[in-house]
């Protein structure tokens, strides 16, 4: 078996490979939601295999992303942090931010069909970057705490902001600089309040992955992540299903809401609908309660295991995996090549004319066209990605958004190699 050179080797490959596996996931949840059959009642092949791989990808993919971009904080620092250079770490951090945060705003400014998620990692990764100095106790701590109660509080910001309606009729800082900063700490799609949880559970993984030292000490800490990580996301599935067999229909007929029920089961908005204590138990994805967060850090661990297990760190890596090697080490670039596509495709289709995309069960709103959304389209972003991947794996270089993030991050970590925090 033929096996990729020693510089694509000394990268911990299989953190490469989670990476771009958690953008696939998000491609998947981008382009198949509007044509799977629980959103447009269709019964045709293509509606109920998008069904499936949504029930896989929604919630799930990002939450791998969140664990990982804290697994990214300790290996792009772990350098600096070796010879003793703390605030020079710190200062890296928020200088790779800056690119991050950057491109994410002039991205949700275009204003495309789906959330973006940079300018929330962005924010998350200067938030979480101080737990880079700390020890894994505290990083833990912090990690439980947000897991357990993060989610209460964006929900006690929400209802300030928004009233205690399920849905908001009106905002506190409608028109107040404030908005943003409140968005991405609480009442955001995805609020530093629970993504600095998961980020806080990467930190730990990749201290442990670089410190098992060898290959077989490395697969039987994935092999342990795997068994581990598994048992937590499914854990929180039964709990979850379960409570919301007993509770939600009664719920929903208290608020009026029984003909919305299905959607609200299906995903959130960062937040649960309300405070009511069962929320908490369910792992509805991108909702931030205790089973969300429990049930995406516990596939995000399992993900990273597996692939720690198969690619212990130092391993050779089998040829034929390079370009998507590559592509996970540019998931910068990478997922914003996506996001501008869809912005691209949803303009084209705009412009013929098109309608809206079919968001409920039996709906007559018009389906996007193949280049909107479907396996076809998928098919092409996923190509997209490993092309790029083959480019940078044959010119062994970074992707171009990655080049300027490390830039502007090693000159924030130049200016001085300062020893007050050491």
């Amino acid at each position: 078996m033929s096996t990729a050179p020693a510089s694509a080797a000394s990268r911990v490959v299989a953190i490469d490979l989670a990476r771009w596996l958690a953008i696939v996931g998000m491609m998947c949840a981008h382009l198949l939601s509007s044509v799977a059959a629980s959103w447009t009642g269709g019964a045709d092949a293509q509606a109920n295999a998008a069904d499936v791989v949504i029930g896989a990808a929604n919630g799930n993919a990002s939450s791998l992303f969140a664990v990982l971009a804290g697994v990214s904080l300790v290996l792009a620092t772990r350098s600096l942090l070796a010879r003793g250079a703390r605030a020079a770490a710190l200062r890296s951090v928020l200088g790779r931010a800056i690119v991050v945060g950057a491109v994410g705003v002039v991205l949700a400014a275009a204003m495309p069909p789906v959330h973006v998620v940079l300018n929330y990692l962005a924010f998350a990764m200067v938030v979480a970057a101080p737990l880079l100095l700390a020890p894994s106790w505290v990083v833990g701590a912090v990690a439980v705490a947000l897991w357990l109660g993060g989610s209460q509080l964006a929900l006690a910001v929400r209802t300030w902001r928004f009233g205690d309606d399920v849905f908001p009729t009106g905002d506190a800082l409608a028109g107040s600089p404030w908005a943003a900063p409140v968005d991405l700490v609480a009442t955001g799609e995805y609020p530093a309040v629970t993504w600095v949880a998961m980020l806080a559970v990467g930190i730990l993984v990749a201290r442990a992955v670089l410190g098992a030292r060898s290959p077989g000490r490395s697969r039987i800490l994935g092999l342990g992540m795997l068994a581990v990580g598994a048992a937590l996301a499914g854990v929180a599935a039964i709990v979850s299903q379960r409570t919301m067999d007993a509770f939600a229909e009664s719920w929903a007929a208290q608020q009026g809401l029984v003909e919305l029920l299905p959607w609200l089961l299906r995903f959130g908005t960062g937040t649960p609908p309300d405070a009511s204590w069962w929320w908490q138990a369910t792992a509805i994805p991108h909702t931030g309660t205790i089973g969300d967060v429990a049930r995406g850090t516990g596939v995000g661990v399992a993900a990273i295991g597996a692939l720690v297990a198969l690619l212990p760190p130092d391993a050779r890596m089998p040829r034929a995996l390079a370009p998507v090697r590559a592509a996970g080490a540019a998931p910068f670039t990478t997922y914003t090549l996506h996001v501008c596509a869809l912005l691209v495709a949803s303009a084209a289709w705009a412009a013929a004319g098109g309608g809206e995309v079919a968001v409920a069960a039996g709906s007559d709103a018009t389906q996007p066209p193949w280049y909107v959304a479907g396996f076809g389209i998928l098919a092409l972003h996923v190509g997209g990605s490993l092309l790029l991947g083959a480019i940078l794996a044959r010119t062994d270089a970074k992707g171009p958004l990655e080049r300027v993030a490390s830039a502007l991050a090693d000159s924030f970590a130049r200016p001085r190699e300062d020893a007050q925090l050491r």
